[in-house]
This record gives structure tokens, sequence and C-alpha cells, in this order.
């Protein structure tokens, strides 16, 4: 099958994930399956089955309205899909450092890595 492309002039890279995530419920109702994009340098290619029944406007808007592709947009893009281990190990570390600024004069004892590895696996099951 043939795959149709619409490509979108623009002058600046856009941030891609943000954009498909704009994009995914307007690419839909053609029921083309997934889609693909692409920055070609001066424009976003939209590559999918079919763009029957899209409103083309509205996604030549959502290309244009995009945020700028930046090193910072993609770290925070890429904090956004963490896995749990790694939420959970920032959730214990929020608990213990929220726990130590309520009583600063609490003291401590050590923890064992066994201690933290058994505590981030509890902290798995409360995301």
């Amino acid at each position: 099958m043939e795959m149709a492309i619409r490509s979108v002039n623009r002058a600046t890279a856009p941030h891609l994930p943000t954009l498909a995530a704009t994009l995914a419920p307007l690419l839909t109702v053609a029921n083309a399956g997934s889609f693909h994009l692409r920055w070609t340098g001066s424009a976003v290619q939209i590559e999918q089955a079919s763009f029957t029944g899209v409103n083309t406007t509205s996604v030549d808007n959502a290309v244009a309205a995009a945020p700028v592709y930046t090193d910072a947009l993609a770290a925070k893009s890429e904090i956004d899909n963490w896995p749990k281990p790694v939420l959970a190990l920032v959730r214990l570390i929020t608990i213990e450092l929220n726990r130590l600024r309520q009583n600063p004069t609490t003291t401590f004892a050590a923890f064992t890595q066994a201690q933290v590895i058994a505590a981030i696996k509890t902290e798995v099951d409360n995301l």
C-alpha cells in the first residue's frame, strides 16, 4: 500500500513528540493506522495511509503552533517518560527530604543498599 505524505512548510524544527501528541487526534479520523513524522530542514512531513476526512487546515495549524525543538524541551519530554523505578526513586527521595524538612534535628540511621532498593520497590506500588 502506498503511503500518503503531507508536507507542511516550517522555518524551525518542531519538538516532534509534542507535535505527534497534538496531531494524533486530528489524524485518527482517517482510520489510517499509525503515522510518521519527519523534519526535513524546511518542512514537517506527515506520512500515513490516507488523509481522507482529515481537517488539513487543523493539521497545518498544529504544525505551525508546535513548540520549537530545544535541548531543554527534549530533556523534559524524556523526564515525562522515565521508567517506574526511576520515578519511584524520585518519590522516595522526595519523601525523605520532606521528612527531614519537617524535623531538621532528627538524625537518621544510615541506609543500606538493600534497604533503599526495597523502599524503591515499595514506592513502585504507590505510583
